[in-house]
């Protein structure tokens, strides 16, 4: 279910990101294991609705994914059968494993809070599957462990053992458990041309911040000996990024890097909505006919959104003022958007509270059974909701014929240019 513990969420608006320049070209050199090894953005890579596409498709590479660094650990500690993991029907992470497996336990590690498990919790008992489902909610935002894990003890063996040892920063946690060309949802077609799929440094993570900068988490030792300036500029680095350390130890430590500048087709405000309306637009056309008749001919009508979203200018400061990056967003929010009702924290900013499964609104609510799954989010189904407590996942939209062209640069009723406020025209694209 929802999060009630994040109250103070903003949201973000996302415009198309075209790779089509890019196709091809040369992004960027790693060392691994000495060797300089190069990263080349698929040929294939084509209009992408929007940079999180672009970057990871929604989804995990193959053997980066939860389950499958689950399903590793197990077996490398002497364990039989299949474990796996996932979100169930009411929206809580759960751990499963099979007959051949046998059941387990799981201890109360700090990190296992974050799944939303609340405490030590014994062995399942009864027959197979054998699972444990948390009984909280699990950590909305950019997903990021302790260096703790999960600790699993299964049935039958003398020691227990963690996992999964490696501790990526992942876009979410649904993001960490989808494993591209896996899934097969509407949302898993971009298991071959997005940027994770050619990274040489194995369980690379490329993400969105909170913020709206983009960051990538991979292996300490698999660090960047060369940048392709078109890329790197396009997702708002300036090439003097210094690498931070992230969790992890040994062979598996990690480092992020972080984008010196918002991604330009990202807008990420730090403020909530500050207006939010519906809008029908009818396109039946009617005629009254020579006998007094009425004949009519048109198209269903349009249900289209009005979004303001207020944007800081310089009286905050240069690192708050977003002006210089909205003149920037404009030209990539021509067409298609995408709204994340549910992005920043203002009670944790650094992990945001994200939520990038697809919404309910690009769903057919009168044809759709309710549950949640790792691809989408059955919170509502209507903008008007969002408000408070009110949560969602993400929002395919396209701009609506009667948006303004026009764009004009005020910070209106104001002494000192403390924010504007964005006003767009959108219609959901179902």
């Amino acid at each position: 279910m929802p999060d009630t513990s994040i109250t103070r969420h903003t949201p973000a608006v996302s415009g198309a990101f075209d790779a089509r320049a890019l196709a091809g070209t040369s992004a960027f050199t790693r060392n691994i294991s000495g060797i300089p090894t190069p990263c080349t953005v698929p040929s294939s890579a084509d209009v992408f609705p929007d940079v999180l596409a672009f970057l990871h498709g929604f989804g995990s590479e193959p053997g980066a994914s939860l389950p499958s660094m689950l399903q590793a650990a197990w077996t490398a500690a002497g364990c039989a059968g299949t474990i796996t993991c996932g979100i169930d029907s009411e929206d809580r992470f759960y751990i499963e494993t099979d007959a051949a497996a046998g059941d387990f336990k799981i201890g109360g590690t700090t990190d296992a809070s974050e799944f939303g498990f609340a405490g030590a919790l014994d062995f399942v008992g009864g027959v197979a599957p054998f699972r444990h489902t948390a009984s909280g909610d699990w950590r909305r935002g950019v997903f990021q462990l302790g260096g703790v894990g999960l600790k699993l003890t299964p049935s039958g063996a003398g020691s227990a053992h963690y996992t999964p040892g490696d501790y990526p920063r992942v876009q979410s946690l649904p993001t960490w458990i989808r494993e591209r060309g896996a899934v097969a949802d509407e949302d898993d077609v971009h298991a071959s041309t997005c940027l994770e799929s050619s990274e040489p440094s194995a369980g690379a993570h490329w993400l969105v911040e909170s913020d709206g900068r983009v960051s990538v988490s991979y292996i300490a030792s698999h660090a960047f000996t060369a940048k392709t300036a078109a890329l790197w500029q396009r997702l708002g680095f300036n090439g003097r990024e210094v690498a931070a350390a992230g969790v992890g130890s040994g062979a598996k430590a990690r480092s992020t890097l972080t984008a010196a500048n918002r991604c330009p087709c990202f807008l990420a405000p730090d403020r909530g909505y500050a207006e939010l309306r519906r809008q029908i637009t009818n396109r039946d056309t009617l005629s009254n006919m020579a006998d007094g008749s009425v004949v009519s001919a048109g198209l269903p009508p349009i249900e289209a959104y009005s979004i303001k979203l207020r944007v800081p200018g310089p009286a905050h400061g240069h690192a708050a003022s977003m002006e210089d990056h909205l003149r920037r967003w404009w030209q990539y929010a021509r067409s298609g958007l995408t709204l994340y009702p549910q992005w920043g924290d203002l009670d944790e900013p650094a992990r945001g509270s994200i939520d990038v499964r697809r919404h309910a609104e690009n769903i057919d609510r009168w044809e759709t059974a309710a549950g949640y799954t790792t691809g989408q989010t059955i919170e509502g189904g209507t903008l008007g909701a969002h408000y408070g407590r009110r949560r969602g996942g993400r929002i395919l939209l396209t701009r609506a014929v009667g948006d303004d062209a026009r764009r004009i640069e005020a910070y209106q009723g104001q002494a000192i240019d403390a924010h504007q406020d964005v006003t767009i025209m959108a219609s959901v694209a179902v």
